[in-house]
């Protein structure tokens, strides 16, 4: 079983590709979630 966090980046600062960039320098890996039917690039789990 996984948990998952959805989350959608609001005030067009960022976009979950960028986000996912960043933190993975920390060792946070996230899903961006652009290639989801529906969903666009400020969406990510």
């Amino acid at each position: 079983m996984a948990n998952y966090i959805f989350i959608k980046i609001a005030g067009g600062k960022t976009t979950a590709p960028a986000l996912r960039t960043q933190l993975l320098e920390y060792g946070i890996a996230i899903r961006d979630c652009s290639n989801f039917v529906g969903l666009d690039d400020t969406y990510s789990r």
